[in-house]
């Protein structure tokens, strides 16, 4: 039987890039997957965004974690020897009350607001509006993340399975085993499903269903990410683009919906002058908690059980941070801070009138 320190379930954004930290932390690892066509790090348009939402304010502990986050995915892709993350601003055309909004913030010093334009500074391909600039932001480039972490971490000696069965371990002594492999420790990344995991259930998840178009558009010039309603996300490839995406939190299954595609459909022909092609029409279900927090921590009662999960839509952005938070804990037991710790929601810290079961 192989023995390992650690082994992760979940080979998504979270996943992986707790992968990359404990393995360059000096820990042996494996890593399993349930191999499924709608994940959704695998369909994300992989934006960073440090202002996201309609008020503008800045992200939980915005500067720490955008530190954090950037010297991740830079040296990531040094390790791989490839170009996975770029910087960008994020150009937000204001709709409706968005502009009061700014103003708000731009008084208050949120440096990430920064300068505004009018609707006269074109943007090739696209029906103008007035608007701002939003700087620190990026992209990065998921699949190529997740395909060069995998090949990387199986040449470090990381074991990988590849199993759609239900996963089922046991303990022994302090040891988990399963599927032919002993740890001392087991790490739940496996996105929204540890909602109907025995184990994590009494989390608070609150799943999101976003759906999101890869569109052709070469006569599309945009120098970042564009938002509205919705978001255009240059891509790796020229000419090509992210659209999305939508936010349904009551959803049959994880299949793309036609009424989905129309709601993006419908957005973008409002907005764009471009003409563009369709290339695919993808889905997935984002992880979200009910405070809109992550999670990270070890188990209130199986005390070699962690997780790292509920980074909903901003995983791109909070991944390495929470990660390296995780990291820590592992491998010199420094304690999570308070706000993301599972600990918050230990059965007998939940407040009933908040969480009820």
């Amino acid at each position: 039987m192989k023995q390992v320190d650690v082994l992760i379930i979940g080979g998504g954004i979270a996943g992986m890039t707790l992968a990359m930290m404990l393995q360059r932390g000096g820990m042996s690892l494996a890593i399993a997957d349930r191999p499924r066509p709608r994940v959704a790090s695998r369909v994300a348009a992989g934006v960073l965004n440090p202002v996201p939402g309609r008020r503008f304010a800045p992200t939980w502990k915005a500067d720490e974690v955008l530190d954090e986050t950037t010297r991740c995915w830079t040296e990531c892709g040094q390790i791989f020897g490839r170009d996975i993350f770029t910087t960008m601003p994020v150009i937000r055309f204001f709709f409706n009350s968005d502009q009061n909004f700014w103003h708000g913030r731009k008084n208050t010093g949120n440096r990430f607001v920064q300068r505004e334009f009018t609707k006269e500074e074109q943007f090739t391909g696209l029906r103008n509006s007035d608007g701002g600039i939003i700087i620190s932001g990026g992209l990065i480039d998921i699949p190529a993340f997740l395909s060069a972490a995998e090949q990387y971490l199986r040449t470090e000696g990381t074991i990988f399975i590849n199993d759609s069965a239900l996963i089922e371990e046991c303990l022994q002594g302090n040891r988990i085993t399963w599927a032919g492999i002993s740890a001392k420790s087991v790490v739940w990344c496996e996105g929204w499903r540890s909602a109907i995991n025995p184990l994590w259930s009494y989390l608070p998840f609150v799943p999101a269903k976003g759906e999101i178009l890869t569109i052709r558009a070469d006569d599309l010039d945009i120098p970042g990410v564009a938002t509205r309603e919705i978001l255009i996300a240059p891509t790796f490839e020229r000419g090509v683009f992210r659209v999305g995406a939508t936010y349904k939190w009551n959803f049959a299954d994880e299949e793309p919906t036609v009424e989905g595609r129309e709601e993006l459909l419908e957005c973008l022909r409002q907005w764009i002058e471009a003409p563009f092609e369709i290339l695919s029409h993808d889905s997935g279900v984002r992880p979200a908690m009910r405070d809109i927090k992550p999670v990270i921590g070890r188990h209130y009662e199986a005390d070699n059980h962690f997780i790292l999960n509920g980074l909903g839509a901003k995983a791109t952005l909070l991944a390495p941070y929470c990660a390296r938070k995780l990291a820590d804990l592992l491998i010199s037991d420094t304690a999570c801070e308070p706000t993301v710790s599972v600990e918050r929601f230990a059965p007998n810290h939940l407040n009933p009138a908040i969480f009820p079961r």
